[in-house]
């Protein structure tokens, strides 16, 4: 590992792509053929939520999306580096991760803290996921408890009694969500949510696509008319937290577009990855490399002896202030 200056942070980055490739849990060749048996099953749910059953987005694309990450499983190593560094979180703390998928995140964080750590998210299969993950990583990651819930229902604290017996009222010091946000049409609520979970000073550290930026457009004009369930999001801005947070015992502290970038052996490795990340079953893999270029454009890094792709998160940190969260 070494540590590589950009701008005014430090990035740890991955060296040797021998490494990396040895980390891999399938060949291109096994993740072409997974993929293809994940597309038909993501064809057969989606066919099925078309049709009128209540299914989350999240269920019919979970099976591809998890696939992407265990063939790449490093190519995302930055996202959690930023989100330590804005969360900076501490032993002991007990939290929270929205939209927490296949855990991405929240096995990282809850390895730094070693506390319970709930893992919140609406897709029963990337939960499912989740869990033979944790049991597969042993008593390390034995304080990850998933929760099946949405993040921004009305019902959310009846429904986690109901369903797991748990009071979370006031209990957390700390919530996190990396990339899922912009799913919720009803973001006042999914704060709403989070803040009342939150002890006094408690802290929410969001990472998502800003609004009016290249990921944006990106996943607006190539990603969404792609991907098998469509893509709408409800991007965020300096703005609309500022807005929130006046209807809101929240305070925002800062908020600011952090470099990500994504790491891969070539771009055709960067294609694959996004085929499957974005269920994306109508483009080709080049089609896939030249959206990218149009919108988020490559760099090649020698000093790692890669390929890095711009995935420009917006950052926000919020604290919860004195006042009573509506009910």
């Amino acid at each position: 590992m070494e540590m590589i200056q950009r701008g005014q942070g430090y990035i740890l980055q991955e060296i040797s792509m021998q490494h990396q490739v040895s980390q891999r849990v399938m060949t291109r060749e096994e993740y072409f053929e997974q993929l293809e048996l994940d597309f038909r099953y993501a064809r057969n749910v989606n066919d099925r939520r078309l049709a009128g059953e209540n299914i989350p987005e999240f269920d019919v694309r979970s099976r591809p999306y998890d696939s992407a990450l265990r063939y790449s499983p490093h190519a995302r190593d930055e996202d959690f580096v930023y989100l330590r560094k804005w969360l900076k979180p501490q032993p002991g703390e007990v939290g929270a991760d929205f939209a927490a998928g296949t855990g991405l995140i929240t096995f990282p964080t809850a390895e730094v803290t070693g506390a319970t750590t709930y893992a919140i998210d609406p897709s029963k299969g990337q939960l499912e996921m989740l869990e033979r993950e944790r049991d597969s990583r042993g008593a390390s990651a034995a304080n990850v408890v998933p929760i099946h819930v949405f993040p921004d229902s009305k019902t959310f604290f009846e429904e986690i009694e109901d369903k797991y017996d748990l009071d979370l009222e006031g209990q957390l010091d700390y919530i996190t969500s990396y990339g899922g946000i912009h799913h919720s049409m009803d973001q006042l609520t999914l704060f709403s949510n989070g803040l009342r979970m939150l002890r006094p000073g408690g802290r929410i550290v969001v990472a998502d696509v800003g609004m009016g930026t290249s990921l944006a457009r990106y996943f607006d004009n190539f990603v969404s008319p792609n991907c098998l369930t469509g893509h709408v999001g409800n991007w965020l801005s300096r703005k609309r937290l500022h807005q929130l947070s006046q209807e809101l015992p929240m305070k925002v502290t800062r908020v600011k577009l952090e470099p990500v970038t994504w790491h891969f052996e070539d771009i055709l490795e960067t294609s694959n990855f996004l085929k499957g990340l974005h269920c994306d079953d109508r483009s080709s893999l080049r089609q896939i490399s030249d959206g990218v270029e149009k919108y988020l454009k490559y760099k090649h890094e020698p000093r790692i002896h890669d390929i890095s792709m711009n995935w420009h998160m917006l950052f926000s940190k919020m604290v919860k202030t004195e006042g009573r969260v509506a009910v």
